[in-house]
């Protein structure tokens, strides 16, 4: 008995043994649900956004279980994006959580057409208020779906070069 009391005194087993097993929960704020309506044009440009934004989230939560991710992905998304996936996936369908990403990716990406996306490209040239390394990062960003390729950071610079303002 008096063993017994020491342990209920202190409580070091009981939290030494509920520190192993359960996972410490960071609170690291919250993410927007992902607007589905809006510009049909961007969509693909504020899926790819939200999607990075959401695995940084998942990162600082210290969610590692798969079917947590998936669960907060469908959460967090929202009711459009949960509208659209249990629309493509039917209900009862088990998928994980790279299965998930890739039916709302085939859905909010659509393919795109490289040689529209090059003629975009060509046509970007610096504003008065934007710095090169600003100018050099938006080309970058539109880059991302021209499938330049090895050859992205020699067009990016072509482009630098004939649609600059600066004489430098």
């Amino acid at each position: 008995m008096p063993g017994g009391g020491s342990n209920e005194g202190d409580g070091s087993s009981a939290s030494a043994s509920s520190e192993v097993s359960t996972p410490v929960a960071v609170e690291v704020g919250s993410l927007q649900p992902f607007q589905v309506k809006g510009d049909p044009y961007s969509v693909s440009q504020r899926w790819r956004k939200w999607k990075r934004a959401f695995q940084l989230y998942v990162l600082g939560k210290g969610i590692t279980n798969d079917s947590q991710k998936r669960g907060l992905l469908l959460h967090t998304a929202g009711l459009d994006v949960q509208e659209v996936y249990f629309t493509l996936v039917p209900d009862g369908a088990e998928t994980n959580y790279a299965e998930t990403f890739k039916v709302l990716d085939d859905y909010f990406i659509p393919k795109a057409n490289v040689p529209f996306e090059r003629h975009l490209f060509r046509q970007i040239s610096q504003s008065s208020e934007e710095t090169i390394d600003q100018f050099a990062c938006r080309l970058r960003q539109r880059a991302a779906s021209c499938e330049f390729g090895e050859r992205e950071d020699e067009c990016i610079r072509d482009q630098l070069i004939d649609k600059c303002y600066s004489a430098k």
